[in-house]
């Protein structure tokens, strides 16, 4: 953060703006080389406007290893006023002297008077043109450590490589690589890169600009852009080009720490990709170019401009929420100045608010998600609400339920996985929206579909836990052999734990149920396996008896459903595989032909199971399985309980739960999959006892 006497500000102009003007300081006359200037947006100054991170910009690895300075550093400006900074953008104005590149900057800790909130909003809200109309962007990602010279290495000696043989090999640029694979670095001519300059590839992903909210729309408006690590310069092509290979092969199998560090991320460098993917979509002109309006259009089931924006808003949104700010409203401001150079393309006003800094985080998240709502007519964005516990850590600032926390990260709306228009459960009806007096409260009007009954198995205990389908199997096995879709139980179990989507399909492929039965092996084997290795003599057998009891109630279940004797065979061929690498490992020796040929059984049908078991890693992420009074099966979050209520909300994708609060009205819970009401079915099934109800949701 920058501070300094206001005098050394002078007022600005609705459109004007500051620029540090960095000059020549080796000549003898010169007392310093920087100053302040005042010049017009509108008059096309020619400037470099610079992105960065305000704090230290190394990932938390490499702060292990760094000291880093928490005083800020002073920059003396021709008029002998002194300016503190911090220390990483005095880093980066120093580079820029170093190497000479002199000029004009648009900086935002310097350019603009932080003390004056006025200011600060008029200047956010001009951030899309400031970024936009630049000569081109300068983006500082902190000084050098081995980390970045590694990722050096991967842009200038293996990328031109990669080029060469991608041209050689006539493949295109997106076809998938595998680094694991001696063949590539043989044809290559490079020796195989060692794990160690993978895993530093890695940690420099993690620095701090890659993942601060601001930075996107920085990167996301550029004309032009530039990359500077200390003194290194780096083109942008050859960094897309790096990210590119990055997304398509498998080289993130190869960092030994992303197996038990808690500190890398699952995918590095997944979210500076999409920062440039979405560059390349606004580029290419945004909601308005074909592939994107096509698919906006299903999501905002309407090919109305406001629309069509709208539902880039609420995508834009969704990308921010991975990123992280220090002030929780800069993940909604943050994206205003795209949305304002998208919406003067599209020839209509911005239909977002200006950024307002007097508002606290709670009132701005309350007001953006009221005007998404009011201005989309759809309640897209009521999927987008982190499942929160009842009590007050899971909910710091008090937002009414109906609003998400933008700050935080989630990954669960099954509305955006695959084209958009999967679920549409409302359909053939528009959203009724209510006036509310109380401007906490969402008002509307909706259907009561039916009442949550059971509540089964969650996504920890299907997936990491490890554990048997219990309380699930037992769920199903108290309902009617065939579902109200006319298919088999163990059919529509399937189906619904997966939300039935899958690789852009919906409803999901049918060869899936090979995938399914090889994950229940493998899933209930294992479980066995580790009961008995945690002390559990009979390896909670009694757990698997309801699945077991499903496996036999019908002849597509016998199929699909491994039986327990064949479910103990494979955990004894684990513990066979353990023994004998054990003993390999103690002697030195290879295992034997036998042994062999059993771990690679045991692989093959792991392998077999991993489409499946991906689908149930994204479409039932922090949910649980659930039944309904009138028998039906969906998947609902990890906060529901038996009781709750499923309603059918006009303008909706998704069926809602919502929870009884008395007098208060009713507390969003979170959006459902229901099978088998996913396409307006759901009304038929009401035969006129869905009365119209007026809802209020606090």
């Amino acid at each position: 953060m920058s501070s300094f006497e206001h005098r050394a500000y002078q007022a600005l102009n609705s459109r004007s703006i500051r620029l540090l003007h960095i000059f020549d300081i080796s000549s003898a006359e010169a007392t310093s080389g920087y100053n302040l200037v005042k010049v017009s947006l509108d008059e096309t100054p020619i400037y470099t406007a610079l992105s960065y991170t305000w704090g230290c910009p190394f990932s938390p690895q490499e702060q292990r290893s760094v000291r880093w300075p928490n005083h800020e550093s002073c920059l003396i400006l021709t008029n002998g006023q002194t300016l503190s900074i911090g220390q990483n953008l005095f880093s980066a104005i120093s580079s820029l002297q170093s190497l000479r590149l002199y000029g004009y900057y648009w900086i935002d800790a310097i350019c603009i008077n932080q003390s004056d909130l006025q200011e600060k909003n008029t200047q956010v809200a001009m951030m899309g043109d400031i970024y936009g109309n630049a000569a081109n962007v300068l983006i500082w990602l902190g000084d050098e450590d081995w980390n970045s010279k590694v990722a050096m290495v991967f842009i200038e000696q293996f990328n031109p490589k990669l080029r060469e043989l991608q041209i050689r090999e006539g493949r295109d640029r997106y076809l998938s690589y595998s680094v694991s694979d001696p063949s590539l670095w043989d044809r290559l001519g490079e020796p195989r890169i060692p794990d160690e300059m993978f895993e530093g590839l890695a940690v420099f992903l993690e620095r701090a600009w890659f993942k601060r909210a601001w930075t996107f729309q920085e990167v996301v408006l550029a004309k032009e852009l530039v990359i500077y690590c200390g003194e290194r310069r780096v083109e942008y092509g050859q960094f897309m080009e790096l990210l590119d290979f990055l997304e398509v092969s498998d080289w993130d199998m190869r960092v030994p720490q992303l197996s038990k560090s808690t500190t890398i991320a699952a995918d590095p460098g997944r979210l500076i990709y999409l920062t440039m993917m979405h560059r390349r979509i606004i580029a290419a002109g945004g909601p308005l170019e074909p592939g994107q309006r096509e698919l906006l259009t299903r999501v905002a089931d309407s090919d109305e401009p406001v629309s069509l924006l709208m539902a880039f808003h609420d995508a834009l949104l969704s990308t921010m929420r991975c990123r992280q700010a220090t002030d929780r409203r800069d993940h909604i401001f943050a994206v205003y100045g795209i949305m304002s150079r998208i919406s003067t393309q599209m020839g209509i006003p911005n239909p977002l608010d200006e950024p307002d800094y007097s508002k606290s985080p709670a009132e701005v998240y309350v007001e953006t998600s009221r005007a998404i709502i009011e201005r989309s007519r759809t309640l897209l964005l009521l999927s987008s609400i982190e499942h929160r516990p009842d009590h007050d850590d899971a909910n710091p600032m008090k937002l009414p339920s109906w609003v998400p926390d933008f700050s935080k990260e989630w990954g669960s709306a099954l509305p955006r996985n695959g084209s958009g228009d999967h679920y549409h459960a409302s359909k053939g009806h528009s959203i009724r929206l209510l006036p509310s007096p109380n401007p906490r409260a969402l008002i509307l009007e909706g259907y009561h579909f039916d009442e949550i009954t059971a509540v089964g198995d969650s996504d920890f205990e299907l997936g990491r836990g490890m554990r048997p389908l219990y309380e699930s199997a037992k769920i199903v096995l108290g309902l009617p052999l065939v579902y109200h879709t006319g298919q088999d139980r163990v059919e529509f179990l399937w189906r619904t734990l997966i939300a039935d989507q899958a690789m852009g399909q919906c409803p999901a492929p049918a060869s899936l149920a090979e995938a399914f039965r090889y994950h229940l092996l493998m899933q209930n084997s294992m479980a066995i396996f580790n009961a008995e290795q945690a002390g559990n003599s009979d390896g909670d057998l009694h757990l698997h008896e309801p699945l077991d009891a499903l496996s036999k109630a019908s002849t597509e279940a016998t199929k699909l459903i491994p039986s327990l004797e064949e479910t103990i065979r494979r955990k004894e061929d684990y513990t066979s595989i353990r023994d004998a690498n054990s003993v390999a490992q103690s002697t030195n020796r290879d295992l034997s032909p036998a042994q062999q040929s059993l771990l690679q059984i045991v692989l093959a049908d792991e392998a077999k199971a991993l489409p499946y078991v991906r689908l149930l890693e994204s479409n039932f992420q922090s949910r649980r399985l659930v039944t309904t009074d009138k028998g039906f099966m969906g998947i609902a979050p990890l906060t529901v309980r038996k009781g709750d209520e499923v309603f059918i909300l006009p303008g909706g994708r998704m069926p809602m739960v919502l929870r009884c609060r008395d007098k208060e009205g009713y507390q969003l819970v979170g959006d459902a999959y229901v099978h088998g009401i996913m396409q307006g079915e759901g009304f038929r099934y009401m035969n006129g006892k869905g009365l119209e109800r007026r809802i209020e949701i606090v």
